[in-house]
């Protein structure tokens, strides 16, 4: 019920152009969870040495394993955040000019803000949530607000709940936004509520957000399981940009080659990681309406993505 609703609100909110306040309210919500994170670290029993030992990446084994690298690489470098970032830069007029500002605009969302939330979440996580006597397996949400009781205490589990509320609102909110953009763009419509088609477009698609409260499970599994496999289309979109960046006729300079290779390489990190996390949790089910569904998407997009090669060698 709370799905559905859910839903419906976002349409009516996205598409009538009242999202203003929901958005701001989300941005209090969370960094309210940000700071309260960022604070528990001060009072839970952080391991620094084995904090240390952590800067040494290491993959569980097993599609479980796999499941958590594509999950963390599809909430970090998320087909929303590649395209979205290309508009925001357009919207701003910015161009090579102007480098240094989006460089500056980059570093402080990501590698600060998000970079210190991410950090402080995985300390007090690994300090609380990874004991002895808390089984990860069969973690949920409400286990895991227990993260929050060392500053929270009691109200911990309402602050947690009140942060996935804003979570849903930013999050939701944004990646509702993005599909009929990017479709909006490609078919050269307004990309605002005041086109009536992209209007319709994005309460359509904020409406079948609703089929997601029907899909079983527990909560934290299909939150990783949903984060791998939007990374399917991260090694797209990348490949759209760099097509793009190094189309002489669209760009003043091309990127320089170490660029360039960074882009290729992140290509191929995500496309192996989300084609094992997915491969191996949907063993033996490749035959079901989901398997078809997730088949079917990574292939085109593969074709699509093998399409920008050829005709980028042929220029």
């Amino acid at each position: 019920m709370w799905g559905v609703a859910w839903a419906v609100t976002l349409a009516v909110g996205l598409a009538g152009g009242g999202y203003r306040l929901a958005e701001w309210g989300a941005k209090l919500l969370v960094s309210l969870v940000v700071l309260a994170f960022v604070a528990s670290l001060i009072v839970v029993p952080v391991d620094v040495g084995n904090a240390a030992a952590g800067l040494v990446p290491t993959v569980p084994g097993g599609a479980s394993g796999a499941l958590l690298v594509a999950g963390v690489l599809g909430g970090a470098v998320h087909v929303t955040l590649v395209t979205m970032q290309t508009y925001t830069v357009d919207a701003h007029g910015w161009t090579w000019r102007d480098e240094r500002i989006a460089l500056l605009d980059v570093s402080t969302s990501m590698l600060a803000a998000f970079g210190i939330f991410s950090l402080a979440v995985y300390l007090v996580a690994a300090s609380v949530l990874h004991t002895p006597d808390v089984n990860a397996a069969s973690l949920t949400a409400t286990t895991a607000a227990q993260a929050l009781g060392p500053l929270a205490g009691p109200y911990a589990k309402w602050l947690f709940l009140l942060g996935l509320w804003g979570a849903a609102v930013s999050t939701l909110g944004g990646n509702t936004v993005a599909p009929p953009f990017l479709v909006a763009d490609a078919l050269d419509w307004g990309t605002d509520t005041a086109d009536g088609r992209y209007r319709a477009l994005l309460a359509a698609t904020a409406l079948v957000s609703a089929l997601g409260a029907f899909v079983g499970g527990a909560f934290f599994p299909l939150l990783v399981l949903v984060l791998a496999f939007g990374l399917i289309g991260t090694p797209f979109a990348i490949a759209v940009v760099l097509y793009l960046l190094n189309d002489g006729g669209l760009v003043d300079a091309t990127p320089h080659p170490a660029a360039n290779a960074g882009g290729v390489a992140l290509i191929a990190v995500t496309s192996v990681a989300a084609w094992s996390s997915i491969s191996g949790n949907l063993a033996g089910r490749w035959t079901t309406p989901l398997g078809l569904f997730v088949l079917a998407f990574a292939a085109v997009l593969a074709v699509a993505t093998l399409g920008l090669v050829v005709e980028h060698a042929r220029a």
